[in-house]
């Protein structure tokens, strides 16, 4: 029995001279057990939005309205409620040029209508003009035009006219200049519609 507080002791004096763990392992040690934060590593989302010039060629273009297309513009008009971009297809003879634009839904507008749905309200609704978005064009009478895209409608107008076709949850409106009567102008415009739509 008089052995065992020498026991004690020697145990004491074992745990006290131990080895002090270095403090860069106790930081290696802290570090493994903290929450891996992802949110720095992982990549931000940019909005990628459409180009409207990547939706008719120049060879399209060229093989109906007989000119190169010698310069492209492209814009984004501000609109109430939707997205809209814009392309400006420049010809040689400046009055033949090309004028291409798409309204989608817009991302930072969650409570804004559907685009579909103020389709709805433009051609379907008993006011057209209380419908519009400011800095829409105000149509003359309005064709229906079948076969192109869901739903599509020729607004003819003193200046010449414009093709409107619903695809989906987007619409285009597309206007050629030029000297052709509105029947070859429409023909035209619904051919290169369905070239655009194609893209959407």
């Amino acid at each position: 029995m008089t052995t065992l507080p020498f026991r004690n002791a020697a145990r004491s004096t074992v745990i006290g001279r131990s080895a002090p763990v270095p403090r860069c392992a106790l930081l290696i040690l802290c570090s493994c057990l903290l929450p891996f934060n992802t949110s720095a590593r992982s990549p931000q989302k940019t909005e990628i939005k459409p180009d409207p010039c990547a939706l008719l060629t120049g060879a399209e273009i060229e093989g109906v309205q007989g000119e190169k297309v010698t310069d492209t513009t492209r814009s984004e008009p501000e609109r109430r409620l939707f997205a809209v971009s814009q392309c400006f297809y420049t010809l040689a003879t400046f009055s033949k040029s090309i004028s291409l634009e798409v309204t989608r839904k817009d991302p930072g507008r969650t409570s804004a209508p559907s685009p579909r749905d103020h389709w709805k309200q433009i051609f379907h609704a008993s006011s057209e003009r209380a419908a519009r978005e400011p800095g829409e064009e105000e149509a003359g009478p309005v064709q229906p035009v079948p076969d192109v895209g869901d739903e599509a409608f020729w607004t003819s107008s003193g200046m010449g006219g414009a093709l409107y076709v619903l695809k989906g949850d987007a619409y285009l409106r597309i206007s050629l200049g030029g000297p052709d009567d509105p029947e070859v102008r429409l023909e035209k415009s619904k051919a290169l519609a369905r070239k655009a739509l194609a893209r959407i």
